[in-house]
């Protein structure tokens, strides 16, 4: 199965392995301050297993952090977002299907077949429109498809370049940006007309992008060229390539706008100033750096270290990496509450030698590990609710 790693500028965090990430910087998603868990609210983090392709849905509740019974699924399922509405989760299948799952009963509705692969699965900030990104052979790959979800009815295909592998919405949700890997491009989509606009050409093998808070810019990793192309969204035109580390695999931006952060497969993290458009020093942390999320606050980002087993927070306001921590077998996803108070991150496998997979509770004010929670087998992606 191959690695998908997202990034996104609107709507609910979301995350996918094995090595991919979807880093949530808009102001919707990060309008709260970063602090200890609170009593007064708490969501339901979904975790999608893939169960040897069988397929279940693993909801955690928050505010216990215990796993409610899964929700089987179906065939492939691979990767989940979550409404910002929080009312409804929508579950991508390698099988070509969807599956909407409601948040208030945790029940699964009537499955939307989409075709193609689906790889990628995003929602508009206004809840309206779903939109399935999806590769694969035959007449349903490179494209992107519209799900109306007033009646989960399916629209028609936009064709994007060879391998769509990640996205982003500008804030406003009026424009969709879709990485193509293998095309070496990113496509503007017209959210109310679902039409493409003229691809803009970035670096070797592209595979994630975030967006400034302000939609002025936006950054795509490009992997093979070991590069970040900032792209002027005012007039979608690719300036300068930036110099990053070996392999840069994802990317945030903090919510003020004025740092990126690109994690790299040599172990790295390189700060990116957004005003100059010019690379920091590099910050060691761990051995394969693969996702990563950053505080509602902007005070901290969590590299997620597949290779090391651990994540490791790096302090903001001094581009410096604090101790890792400790986490479960071959972490591939994290996520954040929407309040900041916790990470949870997906293992891969809860002992070695296993392919049962756990999730590991991350207090961020003290940067301890909690007990893992259970979950099912080969762990692949997790959404969280507002």
């Amino acid at each position: 199965m191959r690695s998908r790693i997202i990034g996104i500028a609107s709507g609910t965090a979301l995350l996918i392995g094995t090595v991919g990430a979807y880093s949530d910087t808009s102001a919707q998603a990060q309008t709260v301050l970063h602090g200890r868990k609170t009593t007064s609210t708490s969501s339901t983090a979904y975790v999608v297993n893939y169960n040897e392709g069988k397929g279940t849905v693993t909801p955690i509740d928050t505010a216990t952090n215990t796993a409610d019974p899964v929700i089987r699924v179906g065939v492939e399922p691979y990767t989940i977002a979550v409404a910002p509405n929080g009312q409804t989760a929508y579950l991508a299948s390698l099988a070509g299907t969807v599956t909407p799952i409601d948040t208030a009963t945790n029940t699964k509705g009537q499955v939307i077949r989409v075709g193609g692969q689906p790889s990628v699965i995003m929602v508009t900030p206004d809840s309206s429109t779903v939109y399935v990104l999806s590769d694969g052979a035959g007449e349903n790959s490179n494209v992107v498809r519209p799900i109306h979800t007033a009646t989960n009815k399916v629209g028609r295909p936009i064709p994007v370049g060879n391998d769509p592998i990640a996205g982003a919405f500008s804030p406003d949700g009026q424009t969709l940006y879709v990485v193509s890997e293998v095309a070496g491009t990113v496509t503007p989509i017209n959210t109310t007309t679902n039409k493409a606009a003229q691809p803009i050409t970035v670096g070797s093998q592209p595979n994630a992008i975030a967006i400034t808070p302000d939609g002025q810019t936006a950054f795509v990793t490009d992997y093979a060229s070991k590069t970040v192309t900032p792209i002027d969204l005012t007039t979608n035109t690719a300036g300068s390539p930036i110099n990053v580390g070996y392999l840069p695999t994802a990317i945030v931006i903090t919510p003020d706008g004025q740092m990126a952060y690109v994690a790299d497969e040599s172990g790295t993290v390189t700060p990116i100033y957004v005003s100059t458009l010019s690379a920091g020093t590099p910050i060691q942390a761990g051995r394969g750096p693969s996702s990563m999320a950053v505080t509602p606050d902007g005070s901290t980002v969590y590299v997620v270290d597949n290779s090391g087993n651990t994540i490791t927070p790096i302090d903001v306001a001094t581009n410096t990496a604090d101790p890792a921590i400790k986490v479960g077998y071959h972490p591939d996803a994290i996520v954040l509450t929407t309040d900041g108070s916790t990470a949870y991150v997906v293992n891969y496998q809860r002992y070695s030698h296993t392919t049962l997979g756990s999730v590991t509770p991350v207090d961020t004010a003290t940067n301890t590990a909690d007990p893992a929670i259970a979950v099912g087998e080969s762990p692949q992606s997790i959404a969280i609710t507002p």
